[in-house]
């Protein structure tokens, strides 16, 4: 199915800590320094999510269903400090994971994800789920 333009894409990025939190909450956050890109993610716009060290490798996709501001430690490296740090957050609701990380897939070579949450094209998305719905 092809996916709808009228939704932002993105790649949210995260380590293997925080996407083993963030997965089985199905919840994710930004910091007060990403409150501009929180405020630009709206309910319904579609995401991958890509683990990085030591995955690196995108484990599947979803929808955002609810923006929120969080007050409660959730997070592993929140757990650590003992302080609240991905205060603006997001639930989503999960359409495909790759249960062994380790066969997720290559993020395409354009792409520079290096940051919580990279803006991707429609056609980028559709290629990504479509790789990804292979591997299940």
């Amino acid at each position: 199915m092809k996916e709808r333009e009228d939704f932002n894409h993105f790649v949210l990025v995260g380590d293997d800590k925080n996407w083993k939190i963030a997965l089985s909450e199905k919840t994710w956050g930004f910091s007060k320094k990403g409150k501009g890109l929180w405020e630009a993610t709206n309910e319904g716009d579609k995401v991958a999510f890509y683990v990085t060290l030591p995955i690196k490798k995108i484990i599947g996709f979803g929808k955002i269903t609810k923006k929120y501001i969080g007050n409660d430690i959730l997070f592993y490296d929140e757990k650590i400090l003992g302080s609240l740090i991905w205060v603006y957050r997001f639930n989503f609701q999960i359409e495909c994971l790759i249960k062994d990380w380790k066969n997720g897939i290559t993020p395409p070579k354009n792409l520079i994800l290096n940051v919580g949450r990279k803006s991707i094209s429609v056609e980028t998305f559709q290629n990504i789920k479509n790789s990804i719905l292979k591997k299940v």
